[in-house]
């Protein structure tokens, strides 16, 4: 229930929406659990009166069991209820972040995913990313470093001349997702829990693997969607 909780005269959860209101969204998911969907759908009709507006959609959905936010947004589009690209947002989150700069810089790079970081010079994060096109070759965090160094497969260096390693960086809790990797969230879900510390550089380690590139234009055509 810490959505609920007041900072500043407001809920935290009334300072994304505002935010994503102020961008122009209109379509609205909330993953809400057994406790909590009562109260965050009685608050959200309440505060924003959205069911007196046509123009917005508006929907509840519990999973049909305790799982993680990969297995859940699995779920989502199992039930077609998510079908088109789509921005995840954390419902306890202040941020600064341009939203609708975030979402066409999202498509005119044409990428799977997009995320957004803050610089944090107390941050774990480091970022090794390919500077021509902005393409995301790896995250892993500074103990891991400490550990085994920084490496790259030698494969991924010879096709990326400009790569470009950034540090200090923190996630903002903003993800922007193709509707194109909707058949690795099923396959995902099997394996891990946190998407940002597990699946994600998954994600990026694997980026080039030619079994699993097949295995996403393969489901891609099944579910009629255009992967790259």
């Amino acid at each position: 229930f810490k959505h609920l909780l007041p900072v500043a005269n407001k809920t935290l959860l009334a300072y994304p929406l505002e935010k994503l209101i102020l961008s122009h969204f209109s379509n609205f998911i909330f993953l809400c659990n057994s406790d909590n969907k009562f109260e965050i759908e009685r608050y959200v009709e309440n505060k924003f009166c959205w069911s007196k507006k046509k123009h917005v959609k508006v929907s509840y959905f519990i999973p049909t069991r305790y799982c993680s936010v990969i297995e859940a947004i699995s779920e989502l589009f199992e039930k077609s209820l998510l079908r088109d690209d789509f921005m995840m947002i954390n419902g306890d989150l202040l941020t600064s972040c341009n939203l609708n700069q975030m979402m066409d810089q999202h498509y005119v790079s044409e990428s799977l995913i997009t995320m957004a970081f803050n610089e944090n010079s107390a941050s774990r994060q480091v970022l090794l990313k390919e500077e021509s096109d902005d393409c995301l070759l790896g995250l892993v965090t500074s103990d891991e470093l400490k550990l085994r160094g920084l490496q790259v497969r030698k494969a991924i260096l010879d096709r990326h001349e400009n790569i470009e390693l950034k540090s200090g960086l923190e996630f903002s809790g903003v993800t922007i997702f193709s509707k194109s990797v909707a058949p690795l969230f099923k396959t995902l879900g099997q394996h891990f829990v946190n998407f940002l510390d597990e699946a994600f550089p998954f994600m990026c380690n694997y980026q080039y693997n030619e079994k699993i590139l097949r295995q996403l234009a393969y489901n891609a055509t099944r579910l009629k969607t255009h992967v790259f």
